[in-house]
């Protein structure tokens, strides 16, 4: 079994990439190939899953072991294949998913890709007391305040939109609701200033459309 490749990136295409190890080019597919590409940096480290068919191997690969744990639970449910669960990989933070399944948050599991009402009640159903949400902050009461996937595109922003986020945290909205919302609104805003109350305000109506659209 192949565990993980270090190697030098040789290529990033749409939806894999490849990494030479040695002389030898693996093609390996993954979530946002884009994430594999930095600056300065030449070598790569990529944890994969193999997937056996009767045809072909094929190698799957991401930059962080808690998201193969994942993808290979999301493989685990019925009628989830590879490239259904990369696709739910690749469409947001593996931390955001993990807590949507965790919370049972079926409104924002149908916003992913390829996923309909069923699937995300099949995911609720089968993982949601396996998932490994990573949160990096807890209440005194041992409450979920915020979840991180590390130093990541998938983090909060920070400055009046963390304090938002912490606003709805104490007025009972789930972490799985508050992260996306507050980063579509600090993405609309655009660096733009604004206050506490205006931006919490904000959050609370889009909150409240999204709810109503359910």
């Amino acid at each position: 079994m192949i565990d993980f490749l270090r190697g030098t990136l040789a290529a990033v295409d749409a939806d894999s990439i490849v990494v030479d190890v040695g002389g030898v080019g693996y093609r390996v597919y993954c979530p946002a190939p884009e994430r594999f590409r930095r600056a300065g940096e030449e070598a790569v480290r990529v944890y994969t899953h193999l997937h056996v068919k009767e045809d072909e191997w094929v190698l799957y690969g991401f930059p962080q072991l808690p998201e193969r744990a994942l993808f290979r639970q999301l493989l685990a449910v019925t009628g989830v294949g590879p490239k259904l669960a990369l696709s739910i990989l690749g469409s947001a933070p593996y931390g955001e998913i993990a807590a949507a399944i965790a919370d049972e948050n079926v409104a924002l599991l149908t916003r992913l890709p390829g996923v309909g009402k069923k699937t995300a009640q099949r995911l609720i159903v089968e993982l949601k007391d396996k998932v490994e949400v990573p949160w990096a902050e807890m209440g005194p009461d041992g409450e979920r305040l915020a979840v991180w996937d590390d130093a990541s595109e998938g983090s909060l922003p920070g400055g009046v939109w963390r304090e938002v986020a912490a606003a709805l945290q104490s007025l009972g909205y789930k972490e799985a609701e508050i992260r996306p919302i507050v980063r579509e609104l600090a993405q609309d805003a655009k660096g733009g200033e604004m206050s506490p109350d205006e931006a919490l305000r904000r959050a609370l109506q889009r909150i409240d459309t999204y709810r109503r659209a359910r």
